[in-house]
C-alpha cells in the first residue's frame, strides 16, 4: 500500500543543520511491514552520541523513491511533526 503522497516537493530554500545523515536503508520485501527499519533508525539515533538520543529533527535522509519517503514522514511525524530533510550536496 503506498501512502497518500504521489508527488514530492523538496524546499530548498534554506539549509538546515542535521546530525546523522541515512543514505541507504533497505529491508528484504519478505520482511517488510514489521517494524525493522523504524526499530533500526531508533537504535542509530540511541547509539550515535554517547550522550544523548539524537532527535529526529536533526535526521535527513538521502534522495527517496515514494515508498522511501512515506516511511520517512511516517517516521519523523509520528516523533516530533517536522518535516523530512532530504539531503542535497552542496
Amino acid at each position: 500500500k503506498l501512502c497518500q503522497t504521489a508527488m514530492l516537493a523538496v524546499d530548498t530554500s534554506q539549509s538546515v543543520p542535521v546530525e546523522i545523515g541515512i543514505a541507504h536503508m533497505w529491508i528484504h520485501p519478505a520482511y517488510r511491514r514489521r517494524g525493522l527499519m523504524q526499530q533500526g533508525l531508533d537504535y542509530i539515533r540511541a547509539t550515535w552520541d554517547y550522550v544523548r538520543v539524537i532527535g529526529v529533527e536533526v535526521v535527513s535522509f538521502s534522495t527517496l523513491r515514494v515508498d522511501g519517503y512515506c516511511f520517512a514522514s511516517r517516521y519523523v511525524a509520528d516523533r516530533q511533526g517536522t518535516s523530512v530533510h532530504i539531503y542535497q550536496s552542496p
